[in-house]
């Protein structure tokens, strides 16, 4: 694995990481809430709400506004996501989900095309790196150009990460933002992750 992430990182940084970084503070109510909808469209809010503090729960449903969320309350929604045990499959599922829901609110740039034309993602990487600062206090991410359809991003500082249910739902997050703008995805995976650090690589290729 190692030793393939190295052949991947042998590409041009078209974005580095920052050299001064704080880790994520606070994180979009609006992430938050498009992960609790899908939850109850797919059937697994009660078994959710069993798992998580009532009064957590209670600020959670109350606060519908585009606010900023203490990273403390984005990580007990999380923790009991995971504690739902459910299976690679279910979670796959899920992540996808919350990625189209994700799509279809400001945290994506819209799909404003009007022809079916080939989208050159690279023309408008700096927007959708944009979108972090627009949805995370702190951290940081790197964007490497591997080939003409094929990218790599690192993230750090991102603390979330320990929660496989996080990691399922921020890739297809990051899946949806390309698609909005007109990519064809055809892989997007994990990399790596650093259980230590909660450092994370993934790897999109589109057509």
């Amino acid at each position: 694995m190692v030793r393939a992430l190295e052949s991947l990182q042998r590409g041009e940084i078209l974005i580095p990481h920052e050299e001064e970084y704080q880790p994520v503070m606070a994180v979009r109510n609006t992430l938050l809430q498009a992960s609790l909808s899908e939850l109850r469209d797919a059937g697994y809010y009660e078994r959710y709400a069993r798992n998580i503090d009532p009064a957590i729960l209670r600020e959670l449903s109350s606060n519908l506004a585009p606010s900023w969320v203490s990273i403390d309350l984005a990580d007990a929604h999380y923790q009991a996501c995971d504690e739902m045990s459910l299976s690679t499959e279910e979670l796959h599922g899920l992540g996808q989900a919350v990625g189209v829901r994700v799509r279809q609110t400001s945290i994506v740039v819209a799909d404003n095309r009007t022809s079916n034309a080939p989208v050159d993602v690279w023309t408008i990487i700096g927007h959708l790196h944009r979108v972090w600062k627009r949805v995370y206090q702190g951290g940081s991410v790197q964007i490497t150009r591997l080939g003409p359809r094929d990218e790599l991003i690192e993230l750090r500082g991102h603390t979330l990460y320990r929660h496989a249910y996080y990691r399922f739902a921020s890739l297809a997050a990051i899946t949806a933002a390309h698609e909005a703008v007109g990519a064809r995805i055809e892989l997007n995976r994990i990399v790596r992750y650093d259980v230590m650090t909660h450092e994370i690589v993934y790897h999109l290729a589109w057509a």
